[in-house]
């Protein structure tokens, strides 16, 4: 069994999830889908490459993970399979690789597509793609290999040598705020010194 999971911001009361669930387990007896949040803000893929960036490790080697956020491509945005640390991508080239990993992939692959793209193509060609490395087929075969996709640059977190300005980058069910400081940047800033952090002016110690 191959697994296959799914990110979108299709959201839970549309026909979308259910749609591309049956398109693949249609084309391939070895695929098991597995949802991963559906609940992304509408073309948010800063968020959408957080949730998944913090969770596909936890897959098996070989696992695909299909990226439905702002999906619908064209000449300067077409349909990607990437390869990375043993885990297969597939999404629209939008800018959200360049956020979802932190260092060059293994192998880029732009899925061929139908020269006139209709309304919510990405749904076929997302559920073809994915059944097929399901059933065994090899990634070259889906397309034609490519060096690059759009490069986004995430939000970084701005130090001098006593300050740390920092943005939140999400926002959990629970209401946890996540930010882009990381522990080692702030134990390294911070040297075990006193601090005192300061959220929109607000001060807390």
């Amino acid at each position: 069994m191959t697994i296959v999971t799914l990110t979108t911001d299709w959201k839970a009361n549309d026909y979308y999830v259910g749609a591309i669930k049956g398109k693949i387990l249609s084309q391939s007896t070895q695929a098991q889908v597995i949802d991963i949040s559906h609940q992304v803000p509408t073309f948010n893929i800063t968020q959408a490459a957080f949730i998944l960036r913090n969770c596909f490790y936890n897959f098996p080697k070989g696992s695909v993970h299909i990226i439905g956020v702002n999906t619908e491509g064209g000449k300067d945005m077409p349909f990607l399979l990437v390869e990375y640390n043993k885990h297969y991508f597939i999404g629209t080239d939008n800018g959200i690789f360049g956020l979802l990993f932190s260092e060059k992939p293994d192998r880029i692959i732009e899925l061929r597509s139908p020269a006139e793209l209709r309304s919510f193509t990405s749904f076929s060609i997302f559920a073809e793609a994915a059944s097929r490395l399901a059933n065994g087929d090899k990634p070259d075969s889906l397309g034609r290999v490519v060096k690059k996709y759009q490069e986004r640059i995430p939000l970084r977190a701005a130090i001098d040598q006593s300050v740390i300005t920092g943005s939140v980058i999400y926002i959990d069910s629970f209401r946890n705020a996540i930010t882009n400081i990381t522990r080692d940047l702030f134990d390294r800033i911070g040297d075990n010194r006193p601090f005192e952090i300061y959220v929109q002016s607000n001060h807390y110690v």
